[in-house]
């Protein structure tokens, strides 16, 4: 624009043509010369744009290559944590089933002791008692067989010495039947102390997942 303006100022003031022309050539070729040089530099611009935005793409697509493969990788390997979790879990259900059922057998048997050396207690008591009784009897006997030969004192201190022998005897009978029943009791408890103990070492082998089964105290009593 400002090349035309100063071609319509030399017509103006009557240059020759020649000269109008020589300068208006002048001009074009100056105009050229800058168009020349501005589209060199624009597609130096663009090739050095196109260029980066190549490194940059380039760039990326090499980090989403590697985020690809680290998510695929941290997703085996989660994976796998979640399936030996879920082994871990089912083994630990397994072996609180297994060791529920160990310790109610356990109980039954020891009840079914207690209940059997009770049993046989009373039946032993019982024997003692029917002993003493015919040991009475046969002293009583022979006192009236020989009552001549021996006062009655004699046979009453006989009889009170059976008795003794006999309350003896069962009262030693008792302590043995009361140490075996404190015998059981103490087994008893270890037994509870044990399961707790197990217990903990599996809860904290689970970290303290409070989902996880549990066999409580409480509830291993409540099976007596």
């Amino acid at each position: 624009m400002k090349n035309m303006e100063e071609i319509r100022s030399l017509e103006e003031r009557h240059i020759p043509i020649t000269e109008t022309i020589k300068a208006a050539c002048y001009y074009l070729e100056e105009s050229s010369r800058i168009i020349d040089s501005f589209m060199k530099n624009q597609q130096k611009s663009d090739r050095e744009v196109q260029k980066m935005f190549k490194e940059h793409v380039e760039l990326n697509q090499g980090k989403l290559e590697k985020l690809e493969l680290q998510l695929i990788e941290n997703s085996d390997i989660l994976s796998k944590k979640i399936e030996e979790t879920e082994e871990k879990t089912e083994k630990t259900i397994e072996n609180h089933a297994t060791l529920r059922q160990f310790v109610m057998e356990n109980r039954q048997m020891l009840r079914k002791l207690q209940s059997q050396m009770k049993e046989n207690s009373e039946v032993h008591s019982k024997s003692i008692t029917e002993s003493l009784e015919e040991v009475r009897k046969k002293i009583k006997e022979i006192s009236n067989y020989d009552h001549s030969k021996q006062p009655e004192n004699t046979v009453d201190e006989k009889i009170q010495n059976n008795s003794e022998i006999g309350a003896a005897v069962e009262i030693s009978m008792q302590t043995q039947l009361t140490g075996v029943e404190n015998q059981i009791k103490q087994t008893d408890g270890n037994l509870n102390s044990w399961i707790m103990k197990f217990q903990q070492r599996i809860n904290a082998r689970n970290g303290g997942n409070a989902g996880a089964p549990r066999i409580a105290y409480s509830s291993i009593r409540d099976v007596s």
